[in-house]
């Protein structure tokens, strides 16, 4: 009796997640076509559509990056910013413009995501050699994304000493949706649907691995490759999104804090999808703020900044009201 109680209490879980899931889902689709309406109708222009689109599918990678980095490692504060991906694909672009005279655009996503996972070995290489615990990897993840990002910086400053007209670097270091082409949306389209078609092969893997490797194990699932593909399909995605719009942060980390506190749920099944359409919200939205509200009075600002002015409170809320990983 108290088995088929507590399958009933299971089944009543999960059917009212799902209604959650669905009416959350619907209410961030309505408001990102209406943002994506009243920014696309500035001027209707080729290149404000593909800036929305380049904001949504950014955001999109990076908030689902992270999300399956957060469940795949079992550290809430993991995202492709903290682990050292962004820096280390920042310091890649960086060394490809300076060393090649003529740099191609073509080659620059490759050249991050060589870039982004040797920061993401280097962090897992770190944290594993020192134990393995969350705070591990945040230190770890810490040291190699200063490390690379201060190197990049550097590396900036040599490459505006011989070009200094080029507005493409200087959004890169900060974060930014102004050099929006139609190569890049279709550049990450593709992308996008290829982590779309991931999400159904590790939804549950992810949810066994929360829980514990041995569990992971008991069903069939092997924790190590799981982590080895996540690491792998975050490390590349967030890098090639990087050689894109540059640097933003607090997507990948706030995302999936914000869908699990709505969907009230870790699983991966309902948080994965909703945390991605919320960056991709989320970065939209601070796009068009930092294009139509702040333009009038100090000039458009990178939409880095805005995300960081954003985010970095929000997340202080979160933690503040007692949010715990669950």
């Amino acid at each position: 009796m108290r088995k088929y109680m507590k399958l009933l209490e299971d089944r009543e879980f999960a059917r009212v997640a799902k209604v959650r899931f669905a009416s959350i889902i619907t209410f961030f689709l309505a408001a990102l076509t209406l943002s994506s309406y009243f920014f696309i109708n500035q001027g209707h222009s080729h290149y404000r559509v593909n800036r929305v689109l380049l904001g949504s599918l950014s955001g999109f990678i990076f908030a689902y990056s992270g999300s399956i980095l957060q469940s795949s490692l079992r550290n809430p504060l993991a995202d492709p910013y903290l682990l050292g991906i962004g820096g280390g694909a920042l310091f890649s672009i960086y060394v490809y413009y300076l060393v090649v005279p003529a740099p191609s655009f073509l080659y620059t996503p490759l050249v991050a995501s060589i870039g982004g996972l040797l920061a993401l070995f280097l962090t897992i290489l770190i944290a594993e050699a020192v134990g393995g615990s969350d705070v591990a990897y945040v230190l770890s993840g810490i040291g190699i994304s200063s490390f690379f990002s201060g190197i990049a910086i550097t590396l900036y400053y040599f490459i505006l000493s011989r070009a200094p007209h080029t507005p493409y670097i200087y959004a890169m270091l900060i974060g930014s949706l102004v050099d929006a082409t139609r190569w890049k949306v279709d550049f990450l389209l593709p992308l996008t649907l290829a982590l779309i078609l991931l999400y159904f092969l590790i939804a549950k893997p992810l949810n066994a691995l929360i829980i514990g490797d041995e569990y992971a194990s008991q069903l069939g699932f092997k924790a190590k490759y799981v982590r080895l593909i996540t690491a792998v399909a975050a490390g590349l995605s967030s890098s090639i999104a990087v050689s894109a719009i540059g640097m933003i942060g607090f997507i990948g980390l706030v995302s999936p804090h914000i869908a699990r506190l709505l969907l009230r749920t870790s699983d991966n099944r309902f948080v994965i999808p909703l945390a991605s359409l919320t960056g991709a919200l989320v970065l939209s939205l601070s796009d068009m703020a930092a294009k139509t509200f702040l333009s009038w009075s100090v000039g458009e600002v990178p939409a880095g900044v805005i995300t960081s002015v954003f985010g970095a409170p929000l997340y202080v809320m979160l933690v503040l009201r007692g949010y715990k990983w669950r």
